[in-house]
């Protein structure tokens, strides 16, 4: 792999006779910097692997764009931030013809002659990216000319999709999404989240196939939108409603119950009164839990159940629970103590990140001990970073609590890209 930032010499790509994936970035829209020589070579001699292709601010339209787009082996293209036109309109269909997977980020086509594309068949794209700032979307009518189109993922200001296609894109079923997604762009501050959130998911279901990702951060997920959404709880992987309204306990609770796919969970609130109740979870391939857990002053006696429910997760990697409080929740959080429960956790022999609540004044959080610390150190072997507040009553304990983990090379604070790394779910 290659990546280059800046001008491009001949050298820096020609030497490299193995390179499978290629990315060029230019910062700002001005006109790169490019040796001469650069656009004279030979590509599939130099490089006669190479078949991942990122382009990034690049000029599509520049001879030397135009070089990397003929590969003969080009399997997967990247474009962000680009405009496609007049010679650069055909030179990217052709393409096209022999990729697997496409991802284009705000790109736009202007003046795509029909001529070009009318009849054509990308046969081989499997994979299609479109991201949008706006949900205008006009790179759609690549879509229609992917008969073989496995998944399709769009990504917007407000929502992002990723779903598995049962059947070939129709045009009128993608102006079905359009029209919503004007809507959504449209008529941003509306108070009927949940009936919008309800008609897209809707829409996407009957018009394509089965969501197997989806995170919104925009307006309240209601009753009307769960239902929706549960119509693809057999194939879902991850869900983020994150930007929801926080006391979503309910639809937490069923997605736990019902998602036997589901690798990653973020979301607000989930009380005790709905983690213990009896129909049991069926998300045992979770690998990343980023809920509150909360437990009511009159449901201390709860936390062994919820932790009894937490050891179930065997595949867990990430559990997070510092997500911003909610100013109209009063209800405490679950306590990672010995005698509250925490022995049962023994089970998570994956897991390698925990992040505790920050606190909050007059709320019950963490109230850890030395011996609840050590004992997490010698059951959760793949523990990499903790974070949170571990003690809110001793400000002296709590920094030495931290000490300990940091003398087992366990850091303190989340390191996002590790974190990812975990649990690439996007």
């Amino acid at each position: 792999e290659l990546t280059i930032k800046g001008p491009i010499r001949m050298d820096d790509i020609c030497t490299h006779q193995n390179l499978h994936t290629l990315r060029i970035t230019f910062y700002g829209r001005s006109k790169p910097h490019i040796e001469k020589r650069a656009v004279d070579w030979d590509l599939s001699e130099k490089s006669p692997i190479l078949c991942d292709l990122s382009l990034r601010y690049l000029i599509v339209d520049s001879p030397l764009c135009q070089r990397l787009l003929e590969h003969p082996h080009l399997k997967k293209l990247e474009l962000a931030e680009a405009d496609i036109k007049g010679n650069a309109l055909r030179g990217f269909w052709e393409a096209c013809r022999r990729l697997e997977s496409l991802r284009l980020r705000r790109v736009k086509f202007n003046g795509l002659p029909m001529s070009i594309h009318q009849g054509a068949v990308l046969e081989r794209i499997r994979n299609l990216v479109l991201e949008q700032w706006k949900t205008e979307w006009n790179s759609m009518f690549i879509a229609f000319h992917c008969p073989m189109l496995e998944t399709l993922e769009l990504n917007t200001l407000y929502f992002r999709v990723r779903i598995s296609i049962h059947q070939p894109i129709q045009k009128d079923r993608w102006d079905v999404i359009r029209g919503l997604g004007y809507t959504f762009h449209l008529e941003p501050d509306s108070d009927d989240w949940d009936s919008k959130w309800a008609t897209l998911i809707d829409a996407i279901g009957h018009c394509f196939g089965s969501i197997t990702h989806f995170m919104h951060d925009k307006g309240k997920f209601g009753p009307r939108s769960t239902k929706a959404l549960s119509f693809h709880f057999n194939t879902l992987v991850s869900l983020d409603t994150l930007g929801s309204n926080p006391d979503i306990s309910s639809m937490i609770r069923a997605v736990l119950c019902s998602c036997p796919k589901l690798e990653y969970l973020q979301s607000g609130n989930i009380f005790a009164r709905d983690i213990v109740q009896d129909e049991p979870w069926v998300c045992q391939s979770l690998q990343e839990l980023a809920v509150s857990l909360r437990v009511g002053e009159m449901e201390q006696d709860l936390q062994p159940l919820i932790f009894e429910r937490l050891s179930s997760l065997v595949r867990l990697k990430i559990l997070s629970m510092y997500k911003p409080w909610d100013d109209n929740c009063d209800e405490g959080v679950l306590n990672f103590r010995l005698d509250c429960g925490l022995g049962q956790l023994v089970t998570l022999k994956e897991l390698a990140f925990v992040a505790f609540p920050y606190s909050k004044p007059g709320t019950m959080v963490q109230r850890l001990e030395m011996e609840d610390v050590e004992w997490m150190m010698n059951n959760w072997k793949n523990l990499k970073g903790v974070d949170g507040v571990l003690n809110c009553m001793d400000s002296e304990l709590d920094q030495d609590l931290y000490k300990m983990f940091r003398s087992h090379d366990i850091c303190m604070h989340r390191n996002l890209k590790q974190v990812q790394d975990l649990v690439p779910y996007f």
